[in-house]
C-alpha cells in the first residue's frame, strides 16, 4: 500500500489533471493525430486506479463494484463476437468503447472513495464544476476573438476546417466533438443561472453577478457554436432567468440599489448592442437559412428536424431487433457498437442512433443498461430525494440531453463532468456549504 503522504500528493495530482481536463481537450483538437486526449485519459486512468486499489487502509466496494461493471461489459463484449456476430474487427473496436463506457464508473469510483477518506470535500466538487463553466466559455470565446478555431458547420463536411479556411457556419474553438461540447454548454447555462439565482436569495450580490457574467459567457460560446440546441436553449433560458432574477433582487435590494442595477444593465445593453449585432447578425443568418434548409428538407417533419433524423435511424434500428431471428438475444445482451443493427442485415461500420441511452441498450442489451444505472444507485436515490439546487437541476438537464443527443455517454469530456455532479450526490448531505 501507498504510505499517507503519497496519497496525498497523488490525489492532488489527479485533482489538478482532472481540473484542466477542457484545456486539454482543446489542445488535442488544436494538435490533431498527435492523440494527446487518449494519453491524459490512459495516464489518469491508471493514477484513480492507483488511488483506488494501492492506498487507503482497506478497499471501499466502490472498488469492488467498478471491477464488476468492467469485467461484465467485456464478457458481454466476448459474449458478442462468440454468439452473434463473430466480427474480430468489431471485437477489438467494442473492447474499445468499452473503456469510453467505463470512464464515468472509473471517476465516480476515484470521487466516492476520496469523499468517503476525506481526502476531498464536496465543496471542492462544486468548484471544480463551476471552473470547468469558466473554461469551456474561455475556450470558446477566446479563438473566436483572434478569428481562429474549427468551423462549427463546415461545407466541405470534414468538421475540422479552420475559421478563414473555409465556408461555413459557426465556431467550436478547438474541439472536436460538437454534440457533447453543445451539450456542456446546455447543462453549464442551468447550473450557472440557478447559481446565481440562489446567491441572489442570500442576498449575495457579489457571487451572484460573478454567475451572471458565467451564465453570459455561456450564452455567448452557444451563439457562436451556432447550434439549433445551443442557440434555443440559451436564449430561452435567458428569458426565463432575466424577469426571475429580477424578482428575486426585489425582495433582497433597496430601491436605490434596483435602481442603480437597472441603469447599469440598461448602459450595458446598448454599449454592448451594436458589437453584438456586428459579431452575431451574420451567424443568426446562417444558422436560420442552415434550419430552413432542413426543416424543408424534412418536408416540416417536426420530430425529424428537432432529432435531425435520429428518430428515423431510432425507428429502423428496433424494427431491424425486433425481425431478426436473435431477437431475444440483441434486447437482453445487445450486439456491440460497432456492428451496424439499423439494417434487416447486420453488418459493419454501425451507425449509431446518436440518442445514447438507446445507443447504450442497443450495445449492451437490457443486462448493460441495467447494471450501468444501478452502479449510480446511491447517487440517483439521493437525486430523487433532494430538494432542488443547482447541481441537481444540471444533471436533470444532462439526462434529458443524453436522451436525445448523441456522444454524452461515450464521450470523454462529458463523461467526466457527469462522475463529478453524481459524485456530489453519493451522500444525503448536501447544498449547505458548498458555496
Amino acid at each position: 500500500m501507498v504510505d499517507s503522504k503519497s496519497t496525498i500528493s497523488l490525489n492532488k495530482v489527479i485533482l489538478f489533471l482532472l481540473v484542466i481536463m477542457p484545456i486539454v481537450e482543446s489542445l488535442n483538437g488544436l494538435l490533431l493525430g498527435h492523440h494527446i486526449s487518449d494519453i491524459y485519459r490512459a495516464g489518469l486512468g491508471l493514477l484513480i486506479l492507483v488511488y483506488i486499489f494501492c492506498t487507503g487502509k482497506y478497499l471501499h466496494k466502490q472498488s469492488f463494484e467498478l471491477l464488476f461493471l468492467l469485467l461484465l461489459y467485456i464478457g458481454l463484449t466476448m459474449f458478442q463476437f462468440i454468439f452473434f456476430h463473430g466480427d474480430i474487427t468489431a471485437f477489438k473496436s467494442d473492447l474499445k468503447t468499452t473503456t469510453r463506457i467505463i470512464i464515468t464508473p472509473l471517476y465516480y469510483a476515484y470521487f466516492y472513495v476520496a469523499l468517503v477518506r476525506k481526502d476531498i470535500r464536496k465543496a471542492e466538487l462544486v468548484k471544480l464544476l463551476t471552473t470547468y463553466a469558466i473554461l469551456y466559455a474561455v475556450l470558446i470565446i477566446t479563438p473566436t476573438l483572434f478569428h481562429t478555431g474549427y468551423i462549427t458547420y463546415d461545407y466541405q463536411g470534414t468538421g475540422f476546417v479552420m475559421v478563414g479556411h473555409g465556408t461555413g457556419v459557426g465556431s467550436k474553438g478547438f474541439f472536436v466533438e460538437i454534440n457533447s461540447l453543445v451539450g456542456i454548454l446546455v447543462i453549464f447555462t442551468f447550473y450557472t443561472g440557478q447559481r446565481a439565482l440562489a446567491f441572489f436569495k442570500k442576498g449575495n450580490l457579489k457571487n451572484g453577478v460573478q454567475f451572471v457574467l458565467i451564465l453570459l459567457s455561456l450564452v455567448m460560446a452557444e451563439i457562436i457554436t451556432t447550434t439549433k440546441t445551443g442557440i434555443l436553449v440559451g436564449v430561452i433560458y435567458l428569458i426565463y432567468f432575466l424577469p426571475r432574477s429580477f424578482f428575486v433582487l426585489r425582495k433582497v435590494i433597496t430601491k436605490k440599489q434596483r435602481r442603480i442595477l437597472a441603469e447599469l444593465l440598461s448602459v450595458l445593453i446598448v454599449v454592448l448592442s451594436p458589437f453584438i449585432y456586428q459579431g452575431f447578425a451574420k451567424e443568426v443568418t446562417l444558422f436560420i437559412q442552415r434550419n430552413q434548409y432542413f426543416f424543408d428538407l424534412f418536408d416540416g417533419n417536426l420530430l425529424k428536424f428537432i432529432t435531425s433524423s435520429r428518430s428515423v435511424f431510432l425507428e429502423k434500428t428496433f424494427k431491424s431487433i425486433n425481425r431478426a431471428d436473435n431477437s431475444l438475444f440483441l434486447h437482453l445482451f445487445g450486439g456491440g457498437y460497432y456492428i451496424r443493427l439499423d439494417k434487416p442485415f447486420f453488418g459493419a461500420g454501425r451507425r449509431v442512433t446518436e440518442m445514447d441511452w438507446f445507443d447504450l441498450y442497443f450495445s449492451y442489451g437490457l443486462v448493460g443498461i441495467v447494471a450501468y444505472i444501478t452502479y449510480f444507485k446511491e447517487s440517483l436515490f439521493n437525486i430523487l430525494n433532494s430538494k432542488k439546487n443547482p447541481v441537481k437541476i444540471m444533471l436533470i438537464v444532462f439526462i434529458v440531453y443524453s436522451l436525445i443527443a448523441g456522444h454524452v455517454i461515450f464521450n470523454a469530456m462529458t463523461t467526466t463532468i457527469l462522475a463529478v455532479a453524481l459524485a456530489y450526490f453519493t451522500d444525503n448531505k448536501f447544498g449547505e456549504n458548498d458555496d
